[in-house]
């Protein structure tokens, strides 16, 4: 067993127990910039919320300090066994791994803590006599906290499943006491630091009873598996093991035979040796589970003798054998009952053409003996028995979706009420139309704007508008670095248009030169299931104003707006185009967008037809609409007002138009506008059709 100096045993000591004040004052750059593991920065937050872990930590390592040369000696060779349970926190997307996937994390869990890994053969021959067989052994729990069958996983739905933290801890939790909860998300929000992966984090033993209800280990869909060590390396820090960079070259990991390591390593650095006050002076173990490199393979004779001191006083009781009975760890005690299946099932699309057809995925667990029934409302086939069934919708509508999985031990069910939608081929909503948000709510043409990773959406303001009052922002200042942000307009049957011409006015500006946020939109014939790019600007292409906003919050001026345009000519005969606008966030201020106009020919306000030229006054307007018209010639027409829907609200024959100027005034409540928001007028005479926009307030 290696010997070091004094100097680290005394400062390595005074290091860990002050880890809390190096973590406050002096953050580990590497860590934030590399961020594979977010324990130091959990522990932080841990502290602010409970102080008194403060004491408890200096408690911990005053204990571990004495075990490792009196109580604990490594031979031990007591099994010490750890019932386990995965909680799946997923959106039915790649974070909601397979059973299988679990499994063979288990063997790589349990063939690392036993010393069993084939890749222990790549140890450095300096180290090869410091590995270490902990004797622990990890198994899926067969009896859950109610005394009910389980598989030792459990799947929750949830979008917190990114960006996660402890809040996913709130959604599942089993008695810490008793199991070993892991939590398994999509991704980990460590602050939202661009560039950053965040693999897990954990709780140490000295937290189990104050911070029980967060007690366990979170990570990454994508780091479990066959041969992954993230899970291991977390484990680690449940069972008591500090980083062996913890606080640099004399702060150490209180253990005695892993030389001290100024930083975190990463890739493989075979020749670093960061430390020098180590007798003898030893290479980086790289090889340590507990560091951050890429070949990890190690644990260390002393690392053992640390967690079972720490185990022995914290969690002891989670491997006592009464405890292994109550949560059938024990490979003898099983529930009374065997396991009912759970039901549960997802689809490649919840959106669909009429006369489309739908995968359904069966997402059923708890037990691998089933049987299924499905029923499909305004599906064909109606019923199903088969496991993963193809069902088509031929006529538009919402519809639900039973399923009902049973085996010999019971039944489960589940409805999604509306859960598919299927549109029409001809959408009812006509253009030309136009949009200017002036009602307030995105809620009155069915806009969608889904709700992002970090949950940050869409919204209407009242922060700037090109024109009225409102328009529609998304505030890039808490944004998430690379992620995207859309909004979508409802069906529109385009082959109405008067021009095959998208335009909106839009404001936004960056903060620096570096920002290069991306706005594209895109168009589906094929009602959301695939889209094609129509338009893409990004950068200082995007930037409506020449002025960076570094540390401030962009509210455009009138001077910051400009009109986009894009053409839709190759959708000239789309019947239901759906547009979908996406904004990526890479370093910007705030974007908003107004006015966006669909089939309309010309981005003003009135647009003429012949000799006949039409203009609203005042617009907005909040009561009277003063409509004046310019005519070379006596004519005639038929007036038509719609609302935003497509809806015509007013119809009225006009006759002996004289030559010259004339108007018509009318109220809000002549032309029947319930709501307040975006009006379009069309004027047909004899010389063609004149069309404008009328904002009610």
């Amino acid at each position: 067993m290696l010997s070091i100096t004094a100097m680290k045993k005394i400062k390595g000591y005074i290091g860990a127990m002050a880890l809390v004040c190096y973590i406050l004052l002096v953050p580990n750059i590497t860590l934030a910039q590399k961020a594979h593991c977010y324990t130091d920065e959990h522990l932080q937050q841990q502290f602010r919320v409970h102080p008194e872990c403060i004491q408890l930590q200096r408690q911990a390592d005053s204990i571990g300090n004495v075990s490792k040369n009196t109580m604990y000696k490594y031979g031990d060779t007591t099994l010490r066994t750890v019932p386990v349970v995965f909680h799946i926190i997923h959106n039915y997307g790649s974070e909601n791994i397979s059973k299988q996937t679990i499994l063979d994390q288990m063997k790589t869990l349990n063939d690392c803590y036993r010393m069993r890994n084939s890749d222990t053969q790549y140890v450095r021959s300096i180290f090869k006599s410091y590995k270490a067989d902990f004797h622990y052994k990890f198994v899926m729990a067969t009896i859950d906290p109610n005394g009910k069958c389980t598989d030792g996983i459990e799947r929750i739905y949830s979008t917190e499943t990114y960006q996660a933290n402890d809040n996913v801890k709130k959604l599942a939790w089993w008695d810490n006491s008793k199991y070993l909860n892991v939590w398994v998300v999509s991704s980990i929000n460590i602050g939202g630091q661009p560039g950053t992966t965040v693999l897990g984090y954990s709780q140490f033993p000295f937290q189990a009873n104050t911070a029980s209800s967060t007690d366990g280990v979170v990570v990454i869909a994508s780091s479990i598996g066959s041969g992954q060590h993230t899970l291991v390396h977390e484990v680690g820090h449940w069972l008591g093991l500090y980083h062996p960079f913890q606080g640099g070259c004399y702060g150490g990991d209180n253990v005695d035979d892993t030389p001290p390591v100024d930083s975190a390593s990463f890739g493989c650095p075979t020749k670093n040796n960061t430390c020098h006050n180590d007798v003898p002076d030893l290479l980086d173990m790289i090889e340590n589970f507990m560091d951050y490199s890429d070949c990890s393979h190690l644990f260390t004779k002393g690392q053992k003798t640390w967690i079972d001191g720490q185990m022995a006083n914290y969690r002891s009781g989670i491997y006592s054998s009464s405890n292994l009975a109550a949560t059938g760890a024990d490979g003898v005690t099983t529930a009374s009952k065997g396991c009912v299946p759970v039901a549960d099932f997802y689809s490649n699309t919840v959106q669909v053409c009429s006369n489309s057809s739908v995968q359904f995925v069966n997402n059923s667990y708890n037990t691998d003996t089933k049987s299924y029934t499905w029923r499909f409302s305004g599906g064909s086939p109606a019923t199903d028995t088969n496991v993963n069934p193809i069902v088509n919708y031929k006529s538009s509508g919402q519809y639900n979706v039973t399923l009902v999985a049973k085996n010999s031990n019971g039944t489960d069910s589940v409805i999604k009420s509306s859960y598919i939608n299927v549109l029409p081929s001809v959408s009812s909503l006509k253009t030309p139309q136009s949009e200017g948000f002036e009602g307030g709510s995105l809620s009155a043409i069915n806009y969608t704007t889904p709700v992002s990773t970090d949950g940050l959406k869409w919204k209407i303001t009242t922060y700037g508008a090109a024109n009225g009052t409102h328009s529609i922002y998304l505030n890039n200042l808490q944004a998430t670095y690379g992620n995207v942000y859309s909004f979508l307009l409802p069906p529109m049957d385009l082959s109405t248009a008067k021009s095959y011409t998208l335009w909106f006015n839009c404001a936004y500006a960056r903060q620096d030169a570096n920002s290069i946020d991306e706005l594209e939109v895109t168009a589906s014939t094929d009602c959301g299931n695939t889209f094609s790019t129509v338009f893409y600007k990004a950068g200082n292409r995007l930037a409506t104003t020449n002025t960076f906003y570094s540390g401030s919050v962009f509210a455009p001026a009138s001077s910051d707006w400009k009109k986009f345009t894009a053409s839709l000519t190759g959708y000239s005969s789309a019947t239901s185009i759906i547009l979908k606008f996406s904004f990526t966030n890479y370093g910007g201020n705030n974007i908003f967008i107004d006015d966006i106009n669909l089939g309309v020919s010309t981005g003003i306000e009135q647009e003429s037809a012949g000799n006949t030229q039409i203009s609203i006054y005042p617009n907005p307007t909040n009561d009277q609409i003063h409509i004046k018209m310019e005519t070379v010639k006596p004519s005639s027409g038929t007036m038509r007002i719609y609302d935003a829907l497509g809806r015509m609200v007013y119809v009225k024959n006009i006759s002996n138009i004289p030559s010259g100027a004339s108007e018509i005034n009318l109220s809000k409540q002549e032309i029947n506008a319930q709501v307040s928001g975006m009006y379009y007028l069309m004027m047909q005479t004899p010389e063609g059709t004149a069309y404008a926009k009328i904002i009610i307030e």
